[in-house]
């Protein structure tokens, strides 16, 4: 494994020590901080096919109550999210720690939702 994707994993488990970065939800109406918004809005921007895929698979491992198959989605799409972050939106492991980016995760995963659940609807001609 490489220096890269072993420090990606330890920052990855050490999110979820802490609670899933998609489930660290701010309450309704919370401001977001200028930072936090851009890191959500860049996240959304570079969106993939697999991320979609992956949200699809932590919402019915998270449906289906089956927690050991959450935490390995959950760990995935936060792993891929991570390589995209830092790929395309300048994230350096040390803003890892930072507010700002649990809430430009938390941004993007309310965009990604959205997204899965309006094709799914669509999908259903609602």
């Amino acid at each position: 494994m490489k220096l890269h994707q072993t420090l990606m994993l330890s920052a990855a488990l050490t999110l979820l020590a802490g609670g899933p970065a998609f489930a660290q939800a701010r309450e309704p109406g919370a401001p977001i901080s200028a930072e936090g918004k851009t890191l959500g809005d860049c996240l959304s921007a570079n969106s993939t096919p697999a991320h979609e895929r992956m949200m699809k698979t932590m919402l019915i491992d998270a449906l289906n109550e089956d927690t050991e198959a959450l935490n390995k989605s959950i760990l995935a799409v936060t792993m891929a999210v991570m390589a995209t972050a830092q790929q395309s939106c300048g994230l350096k492991l040390t803003d890892l720690q930072k507010p700002m980016f649990a809430e430009g995760m938390g941004v993007y995963g309310e965009f990604l939702g959205q997204k899965v659940m309006t094709n799914a609807m669509a999908k259903l001609g609602m």
